[in-house]
C-alpha cells in the first residue's frame, strides 16, 4: 500500500476522530506529504475535511471551519462526484458551521446517491446519514440564533422526518431513538428526552448512549427555560459518571471519598436523586472540576481549588431562575457593591 493509499484508506474507514492528538497527527502527516510530493486533489480534500472537523469539534471556531472548507468546495466544483467525494461532503456536513450551505450540500449529495448509487446495498443508510448529520447542525443553529428560526424549523422537520422514516423502514431501532432524542432536544421537550434516553439505554449501545448524553449536556443551557427537575437530575448524574470514569474511579472509591454509600452514588448517576449543594461542592473538589461542570459545561476544567461555598450556593440558586430573575439579582448585587464603595451606612 502506497502512502497515498494509506491516507485514503484511513479516511474512508475512519475519516474523523474527536481526539485532538489523532487529528493533529493526520493533518500534520498530510501537510508534510503534500509539501514533499506536490499537490494532490484527493489528499487536499481529506486535509480540508480534517481541518473543518478540528475547527468545529475541537477548537469551536466557526469562522475557521468556514475558511477550512472553502478550498474543498472549489475542488469539488470541478470534479465528477463519486463515492469518495460523497464521503468528503458527509465529513464537511458533520462539522461545517453554516447550516444553509450544509443543507445545499446534503441535497446535492442525495441527488448523486440517487443517480449513481441507488442499487448500492447501503444506499438508504447513507441517505439516512446525510439527513441525520444535518439535524445536529440545525439544533446548533436554532440555539445560537444563526439564521431565520422558521427556516431552521422547516429544514429540521424535513430532515428528522426523513431520518426517522428510513429507520422505521429498516428497523434501525437505536438510530430511530437517537433521531427522536434530537427532535426532543430541538423542541426542548424534557420529558421526551428522558423517555428516549431510557429506550436508548435498553439497547445497551454504549457509544450512542455516550454520544447522545454529550448532545444533551451541550444543549443543557439552551433547554433551561423548559427543563424539568428530572432532566436536571439526569444531566448532573451524566456529568458525575462521565468525570468519575475519566479519572478511573470506581463507584466505591467515589463513595468513600464522599463519605457516602455506593447506593447513593448510583442514585446520583442514574438521576434518581439530586445531590444537595454542599455535596455537589464536595464532588466538584473530589472530581477536580469547576462547579459549573454539573450544570452543562461539557468539558472538565480541572481545578485544584474550589470557590467558596457561598459563591457555589449562589450559582446553585441562580441555576433555577429565569433570565429575568437572574437580571434582578444581578442588579441588586451591583447596587450593593456601588453602595459599599460610597462607604455609606447600610442601615440608613
Amino acid at each position: 500500500m502506497s502512502t497515498k493509499e494509506f491516507f485514503m484508506d484511513q479516511f474512508l474507514n475512519n475519516f474523523a476522530s474527536a481526539e485532538e492528538k489523532i487529528l493533529s497527527e493526520r493533518i500534520n502527516g498530510l501537510e508534510a506529504y503534500i509539501s514533499e510530493n506536490g499537490y494532490d486533489a484527493e489528499l487536499q480534500l481529506i486535509l480540508c475535511t480534517y481541518r473543518v472537523f478540528m475547527a468545529d469539534n475541537v477548537e469551536n471556531d466557526h469562522k475557521k471551519s468556514l475558511d477550512a472548507a472553502a478550498p474543498a468546495f472549489e475542488i469539488l466544483q470541478d470534479r465528477n462526484l463519486g463515492w469518495f467525494e460523497l464521503r468528503v461532503l458527509g465529513g464537511i456536513i458533520d462539522h461545517y458551521s453554516s447550516y444553509t450551505k450544509c443543507y445545499e450540500l446534503m441535497q446535492e449529495a442525495l441527488d448523486v446517491l440517487e443517480d449513481k448509487f441507488s442499487d448500492y446495498r447501503n444506499y438508504d443508510y447513507n441517505r439516512f446519514r446525510f439527513y441525520f448529520c444535518l439535524t445536529l447542525r440545525l439544533i446548533r443553529a436554532r440555539y445560537h440564533d444563526v439564521g431565520d428560526p422558521a427556516d431552521i424549523k422547516t429544514k429540521f422537520d424535513h430532515c428528522v422526518k426523513e431520518a426517522i422514516a428510513l429507520c422505521q423502514k429498516h428497523g434501525w431501532l437505536t438510530l430511530r431513538t437517537v433521531a427522536l432524542t434530537r427532535q426532543a432536544i430541538f423542541y426542548a421537550d424534557s420529558d421526551k428526552i428522558l423517555e428516549c434516553m431510557a429506550a436508548l439505554k435498553d439497547t445497551k449501545d454504549k457509544e450512542w448512549i455516550r454520544t447522545t448524553n454529550d448532545e444533551i449536556v451541550e444543549n443543557f443551557k439552551n433547554l433551561k427555560t423548559n427543563i424539568t427537575p428530572a432532566l436536571k437530575r439526569y444531566i448532573i448524574g451524566v456529568q458525575i459518571q462521565k468525570r468519575r470514569k475519566e479519572l478511573g474511579l470506581t463507584t466505591r472509591q467515589l463513595a468513600d471519598a464522599l463519605d457516602a454509600g455506593v447506593g447513593l452514588i448510583n442514585e446520583y448517576e442514574r438521576g434518581a436523586k439530586e445531590p444537595g449543594v454542599e455535596r455537589l461542592i464536595l464532588l466538584a473538589d473530589i472530581l477536580k472540576v469547576d462547579f459549573s461542570y454539573f450544570y452543562g459545561s461539557p468539558n472538565a476544567e480541572e481545578t485544584n481549588a474550589t470557590t467558596d461555598i457561598a459563591t457555589h450556593k449562589m450559582v446553585h440558586l441562580m441555576s433555577n431562575m429565569s433570565e429575568t430573575e437572574k437580571e434582578f439579582v444581578i442588579n441588586i448585587a451591583k447596587g450593593y457593591i456601588k453602595l459599599k464603595k460610597t462607604k455609606a451606612p447600610l442601615d440608613k
